[in-house]
């Protein structure tokens, strides 16, 4: 399928921005995107590329609000490869998507979640992320807070990722082994390294 990322994207940091959950529709969605607006502002050199969700409350509000603003892309829906591969070599993610959220944590991407609370609780005891809530000024400061320090940034990408556990793909692979054995052929399991 055709890619939807913008050709003038380029190179440099890149943000990946979603947010499409229920209750962020309306004033919180506004408000995040106010955020957005003052973030590209304050970070110039980053760009926020933030794939309009297909529910046209979402879509609408967000070309409306963000239509024009220097460094902030909004795109068409992404397919999964494309957002997998935007989220792998993102500065950060910002998103209400929990399953997001967790890709990012996979790919050693820090997130900002865009939630009031989150069930991905996991993600935010690690360091992978932070709930920043959707008031605009606590986007901007948690936002802020990780691009503004080097350390912090650092310790959030190789913070431990609850989500990958590392070593379950083999243990798995011993025990449909140890259940069915190693078929007719008798050839041995070739293992990948998890989550790489």
């Amino acid at each position: 399928p055709a890619s939807h990322l913008p050709a003038d994207l380029g190179s440099g940091r890149a943000v990946v921005v979603t947010a499409h959950r229920r209750e962020n529709i309306g004033k919180p969605l506004e408000r995040i995107c106010r955020a957005l607006v003052r973030l590209s502002s304050l970070y110039p050199d980053i760009k926020f590329v933030f794939p309009a969700h297909p529910n046209p409350a979402v879509s609408r509000a967000v070309r409306e609000l963000l239509r024009g603003r220097a460094g902030i892309f909004v795109t068409e829906p992404l397919c999964l490869y494309d957002i997998n591969r935007l989220t792998r070599s993102a500065f950060m993610v910002m998103t209400d998507s929990g399953g997001l959220s967790e890709e990012a944590a996979v790919f050693g991407v820090p997130a900002v979640i865009l939630r009031e609370k989150t069930e991905r609780t996991s993600l935010v005891r690690s360091g992978k992320a932070v709930c920043a809530g959707t008031h605009e000024d606590g986007i901007v400061r948690a936002f802020s807070r990780i691009a503004d320090s080097p350390a912090l940034y650092r310790r959030m990408k190789r913070a431990f990722d609850p989500i990958c556990v590392r070593g379950a793909s083999h243990r798995i692979v011993d025990i449909l082994i140890g259940k069915y054995g190693e078929g007719k052929s008798g050839a041995a399991v070739k293992r990948k390294t998890d989550c790489s």
